[in-house]
């Protein structure tokens, strides 16, 4: 693991163990095991990591849905796929450290993802699913990833599966 990677899961694990408002550049150096001007020389200040760690998540899942796309399937499915991993996965905990950091710190971070939501649905409309489908397939994917990052009655496994199942079956449907 790089050096910006070990910064960036340490300040990860900062926000998940203390909480957004206590991610500092020393809490951050301390929890990575570097000194501050270790951490400066990777990110110079608080704004640029965050946004460091909103790239990464978007980096990491648009990696997943490309190790999808790797078994020949739409796009549509390998979002769902890569949504039902991340979800699940207690690992992924950049994603909610990133989120909850971006929303608290500054609004302009969700640029970020407004882009990255952007490629999705440009994605979606040149498989060719119906904007039905892919209103009902992010909307279920955006509360799945939700209510796991915020522990808000979060699904079972089993019952992802049954979504997940529910779901694919739609777009094989819609695609076929």
């Amino acid at each position: 693991m790089s050096k910006r990677e070990q910064i960036l899961n340490a300040a990860s694990q900062v926000i998940a163990t203390k909480g957004a408002n206590q991610l500092t550049l020393d809490a951050v150096a301390a929890e990575a095991g570097v000194s501050k001007g270790g951490l400066l020389y990777h990110f110079p200040n608080k704004d640029e990591l965050i946004k460091g760690l909103n790239i990464h998540v978007i980096t990491c899942f648009r990696n997943m849905i490309e190790a999808e796309l790797e078994s020949g399937i739409p796009y549509s499915q390998a979002y769902l796929q890569a949504t039902i991993k991340t979800s699940a996965d207690p690992d992924f905990l950049l994603v909610n450290s990133s989120l909850i950091a971006a929303v608290s710190n500054n609004s302009d971070f969700l640029n970020l993802w407004a882009e990255e939501y952007e490629r999705f649905h440009q994605a979606w409309e040149q498989e060719g699913l119906s904007k039905e489908k892919s209103v009902v397939l992010r909307t279920l994917c955006d509360g799945l990833w939700f209510s796991s990052m915020f522990q808000l009655y979060p699904v079972a496994n089993v019952d992802q599966q049954i979504v997940f199942d529910y779901m694919m079956k739609l777009l094989r449907e819609e695609l076929s």
